[in-house]
């Protein structure tokens, strides 16, 4: 079944709540709490589902705030429904597990993006010695085909992006294969170039860059070999920061520094 529009996913949680024996008034409070887990849950009904199950030991605010963990929260469906649709992840599982061996490695890769990339990009990140630029377009094609990845047309491009649930459960599978870091530095690389090719403008960055940017500057910050492939990709790109590497990833690291902003 296909995401929900919000409306029809909040009335879905609230009538699953009352079938569980919690009846949910949607008073000026608890609306916009209920709507803010219906939209992190990407409106998958049986996401919503299983949370609303969950209103029977958990306050509704307690269920929003512990969703960056959905996959263990979100357990414990019907019983008379098949083992692959008990709990959220045996539903993604399942899924996951019907790819070839290449599209799951994009999928992961994909995953580190998280608003999305256009093809050019995921080109620069996502290939290795194994799997080449020339082939990621079919890829790429094969997991909008299983909705696993949905492709957006913006202007004369496409930018292709994936629901929240299937972006967590990709970088936990590329953490999982060893190739998390890896995969990040090259994406701290590629956005440094990006950086270093233009004058340091507030309109560096495009939008859609945005939160990808501040994703690579939060990377660079906590991990030591992403800092290094950051600061070091932004000095071979035309000496853009003649800065010790402590003072450069201290610009990045404060509030309100650039994004990266192309």
């Amino acid at each position: 079944m296909p995401p929900l529009a919000t409306d029809d996913a909040v009335q879905l949680f609230v009538a699953r709540a009352h079938a569980a024996g919690v009846p949910l008034a949607l008073s000026d409070d608890l609306a916009p709490v209920v709507s803010e887990i219906c939209l992190r849950l990407d409106g998958l009904p049986l996401a919503i589902e299983l949370a609303a199950a969950r209103t029977r030991a958990f306050p509704v605010q307690q269920i929003a705030s512990r969703l960056n963990d959905r996959f263990r929260l979100l357990t414990g469906g019907s019983r008379t429904a098949l083992p692959r649709q008990q709990t959220l992840r045996a539903v993604v599982d399942w899924s996951y597990e019907l790819l070839f061996d290449d599209e799951q490695r994009i999928f992961e890769r994909l995953s580190v993006f998280p608003g999305g990339c256009d093809l050019a990009t995921a080109e620069a990140v996502c290939v290795d010695e194994s799997l080449g630029a020339s082939e990621l377009a079919d890829i790429v094609q094969a997991l909008v085909d299983k909705s696993l990845v949905i492709a957006l047309p913006t202007g004369d491009d496409v930018r292709f992006v994936q629901l929240q649930t299937l972006a967590q459960y990709g970088r936990e599978k590329l953490a999982e294969r060893g190739d998390a870091e890896r995969v990040r530095d090259a994406m701290a690389a590629h956005f440094a170039r990006l950086c270093a090719r233009r004058p340091r403008t507030p309109d560096r960055c495009q939008s859609s860059d945005s939160s990808n940017a501040r994703a690579t500057r939060r990377s660079a910050v906590s991990t030591p070999s992403v800092k290094l492939s950051y600061i070091g990709a932004r000095t071979a790109s035309n000496s853009l920061l003649r800065l010790q590497p402590i003072a450069v990833m201290s610009h990045w690291s404060r509030p309100g520094a650039s994004d990266c902003r192309r």
